[in-house]
């Protein structure tokens, strides 16, 4: 017969460990389970009834920029920040809370703005001090230097700021032609100049309106 050559080995019982009197078989490794991680899912927001789509749904001066509170203290102590959160919910359709201070010089018109509000909080802290009056106007003995730079921040102030409501006007097809001084102040640069706390507000709830997220209160 032929033969490779290769001796066979001899078997030899391994000896198997003892637990007490019992043989211990080894149990196979079970694979550990993994645990789910969770994932962060884009939530759905239910649908959101919009009582008119081609208007502003909050008013202008009638009372609405008064509340919740910490939006309406936004719109008084830090105009320009409340203006960037709007500004950054426009353009992302994200959520962004009032009271939120990072989206201030994200882009140069933000930042314009936000040098304006200081340069203008200056001024008017500055009007009446004694090296800003005695304007020789008899009509406007107290109206002085500071009051000039404040009348003018004022003006760019508007016309910057003007930039959210035209943008929201276009996306939104938004006429803003309801009543004065109730949805709107003439043209977007008058409803920032007459009513600026009030229309950052106005326009911070709508913009939270249309992408679905509607503030409460």
């Amino acid at each position: 017969m032929y033969s490779s050559g290769v001796q066979p080995q001899p078997y030899v019982a391994q000896p198997q460990p003892m637990v007490g009197q019992q043989p211990y078989v080894a149990q196979p490794m079970m694979a550990q389970p993994v645990m789910a991680q969770p994932v962060m899912m884009a939530g759905v927001m239910a649908p959101v009834t919009i009582a008119d789509q081609t208007h502003f749904n909050f008013g202008l001066c009638n009372g609405e920029c008064c509340s919740p509170c910490d939006l309406c203290c936004m719109a008084f102590c830090c105009n320009p920040c409340l203006w960037s959160n709007t500004m950054e919910m426009l353009q992302t359709g994200q959520i962004v809370r009032p009271c939120e201070f990072s989206h201030c010089c994200k882009a140069p018109d933000r930042g314009a703005l936000l040098a304006f509000g200081v340069t203008n909080a200056v001024a008017q802290g500055s009007g009446n001090c004694q090296a800003c009056l005695g304007s020789t106007c008899v009509f406007a003995p107290n109206f002085g230097v500071c009051n000039i730079v404040q009348f003018v921040v004022q003006i760019a102030y508007a016309a910057v700021a003007q930039r959210s409501r035209t943008s929201i006007m276009a996306k939104y097809g938004i006429q803003d032609n309801k009543p004065c001084c109730t949805y709107s102040c003439c043209c977007p640069c008058g409803a920032w100049y007459f009513c600026t706390p009030c229309a950052a507000c106005q326009e911070y709830k709508e913009v939270r309106l249309r992408i679905g997220a509607p503030i409460i209160g």
